[in-house]
C-alpha cells in the first residue's frame, strides 16, 4: 500500500538545494546536470519533481512523494536457491533448496545468515547491511553458530515444516 516516502517538505527543501547548486557549484550533482541537459536553476518545482524522481512517481494530494517500499523490510528481492543452490543436504544425500526439515541431513552443520520460523519471527545473527556484511559483533556471530541447531532447528523438527534456501538481496 502506497506510503509517504519522502515529506513535500523535504521535496521542496531538495529542490531549493538544487537550484543552489545548479548555479553556485558548477561541479555538483546538479551543477553538472544544469551544465549537460536542464535548466534546473530556472525549473518550478512541478516541473524539477518530474524531472528528479521521475515521470511515473505518484504524489498524494498534500504534494507529499508516496512509495511502495517497506520501511521495515529486510531485503529488496530474493531468488530460491541461487547461489545457494543445493545447499541444504537431504538424508538421501541429494541436494535442494526446498525439502521438509525431518529430510535434512542436521548432523552435517547448517548455518544461515538469518531465518523465518514457522511462527513468523525473523531471527538472524545480526542486521545484513550491503555485499554480505553485517553489523554483527565476534560474540553474537560465535553465539549464533554454536547454538543454531538447537535454537532454531530443533524445536521444528517434530513437525513436517518445509525449509527453504533463499538468496535475499539487501
Amino acid at each position: 500500500r502506497p506510503h509517504i516516502g519522502e515529506t513535500k517538505d523535504k521535496c521542496y527543501k531538495k529542490y531549493l538545494q538544487a537550484r543552489r547548486d545548479a548555479r553556485n557549484k558548477p561541479d555538483s550533482f546538479f551543477g553538472k546536470k544544469q551544465k549537460e541537459e536542464a535548466n534546473i536553476s530556472g525549473m518550478s518545482f512541478e516541473k524539477f519533481k518530474k524531472w528528479y524522481w521521475g515521470e511515473d512517481r505518484i504524489w498524494d494530494e498534500e504534494g507529499n512523494l508516496l512509495t511502495n517500499s517497506n520501511p521495515n523490510g529486510r531485503w529488496d528481492y530474493f531468488n530460491i536457491g541461487r547461489i545457494w543452490e543445493d545447499f541444504l543436504l537431504r538424508k538421501d544425500g541429494a541436494g535442494c533448496d526446498n525439502c521438509l526439515i525431518t529430510e535434512v541431513d542436521w548432523k552435517k552443520p547448517i548455518i544461515t545468515y538469518a531465518v523465518v520460523t514457522p511462527d513468523g519471527k525473523w531471527r538472524s545473527r545480526g542486521r545484513m547491511l550491503w555485499f554480505g556484511i553485517g553489523n554483527e559483533t565476534e560474540e553474537q556471530g560465535r553465539n549464533w553458530d554454536l547454538n543454531f541447531y538447537d535454537h532454531i532447528i530443533k524445536p521444528y523438527l517434530s513437525n513436517e515444516f518445509s525449509v527453504t534456501i533463499l538468496d535475499c538481496h539487501t
